[in-house]
């Protein structure tokens, strides 16, 4: 019986997001193979509703190479080993098929990949499920980088399996990078929201059956000084509210802890802080003297814990990240507010997806070049 190996399936975390690793190997030389034991994978995780990085060392129809092609991100340790290839062949995608392409804005164009899965399904084929990666550019060490990547389920899908939820989309990755853009530079700020807001709409125009955007928010800011820090921790330190609740109004969809959610953030900015000497053993430990004077002459000059967070941000962005980011972590896990931020299901609604003028879009496909207006 011809097999295929999953060696390991591996996790690893970092301070501000869940990372899995996949390493594959399969029978030498058997590519079939490998495209089966990834379409079975893949099947699996979208039912489970799950998210890996997929690393690879051949070139495989999805993406430029393998390596490069992250999907999803938060799964425990999973090792399998001997999948029958009769049992993969069972789950496999039947056909598959890629179009690059350009959609145009009146601000901006921006790359498109689309990967659209098929099925055989009695008798009958379909698609059953689209990934959408725009915004995609090459970084200068050569390697791919992605900017805005969604992940859509068929309603056919349903007819096979009544527990999936098609109409909740899953916006996977957001990354920003000025080169996202490929006819002028992408602002940081506006330019990031437009970028996300184009996916989104686009996504909507091609599958209006979409009611929502799932985000799990690991998003991160790099700050000036080449250190990062939650997007989230940050916008809710100038805001009191994520960057996707500000600017999509974004929403946890466990109402009960969305509730309680807002209302952790309402008592921290209320709270009262302590004397200087214990926050700054609690919090600031080893730190740039000179950050931390400054933290000091703010400090003193504040009554809680909201007066603290207004005044670092009446000092700039740039200086605000730098201040907030040694210690801001250390607030997120002491109040909970870690657990509700990161690693709590959030919802963009397709009511905050605003409608943009698609000036162009161009697609290729097959060897073959469209263009449409």
């Amino acid at each position: 019986m011809d097999l295929g190996y999953l060696l390991e399936l591996r996790s690893s975390q970092t301070i501000l997001q869940h990372q899995t690793t996949l390493q594959v190997q399969t029978t030498p030389d058997n590519s079939a193979t490998f495209k089966r034991v990834i379409a079975f994978l893949l099947r699996i995780i979208a039912l489970s509703r799950k998210t890996i990085v997929i690393h690879g060392r051949r070139p495989w129809r999805v993406g430029p190479r393998v390596e490069n092609w992250i999907l999803l991100s938060r799964n425990p340790v999973i090792q399998i080993s001997k999948i029958p290839c009769n049992l993969l062949g069972e789950m496999a995608v039947k056909n598959e098929y890629i179009f690059k392409g350009i959609i145009e804005t009146e601000n901006h164009k921006y790359k498109i990949i689309i990967n659209t899965s098929q099925r055989i399904m009695k008798g009958e084929q379909m698609i059953y499920s689209r990934y959408f990666n725009i915004g995609g550019y090459k970084s200068d060490d050569g390697a791919m980088k992605t900017c805005v990547d969604i992940y859509v389920m068929y309603p056919e899908l349903k007819k096979e399996i009544p527990n999936i939820n098609y109409k909740i989309a899953k916006l996977i990755t957001t990354h920003y990078n000025e080169k996202c853009s490929i006819n002028e530079k992408l602002e940081r700020g506006e330019g990031t929201r437009h970028m996300i807001n184009t996916a989104m709409y686009f996504v909507l125009k091609a599958c209006p059956f979409v009611e929502g955007f799932e985000i799990n928010d690991g998003s991160i800011r790099n700050c000036d000084n080449s250190t990062i820090i939650s997007l989230s921790y940050f916008s809710i330190c100038n805001y009191g509210k994520t960057w996707y609740e500000k600017n999509f109004n974004a929403y946890i969809a466990d109402t009960s802890k969305y509730v309680k959610y807002k209302n952790i953030i309402s008592e921290l900015f209320k709270r009262e802080l302590p004397e200087w000497e214990t926050f700054n053993a609690i919090f600031l430990g080893n730190m740039n003297e000179e950050i931390r004077g400054i933290l000091k002459a703010i400090y003193e000059s504040s009554m809680t814990y909201g007066d603290y967070f207004k005044s670092i941000n009446k000092c700039g962005i740039s200086k605000a990240c730098i201040y907030l980011q040694p210690w801001i972590e250390k607030i997120m896990l002491t109040t909970d507010l870690r657990n509700y931020v990161l690693f709590t299901q959030w919802v963009i609604p397709v009511e905050s997806v605003k409608r943009i003028s698609l000036t162009g879009y161009t697609k290729e496909y097959f060897g073959k070049t469209e263009k449409n207006h």
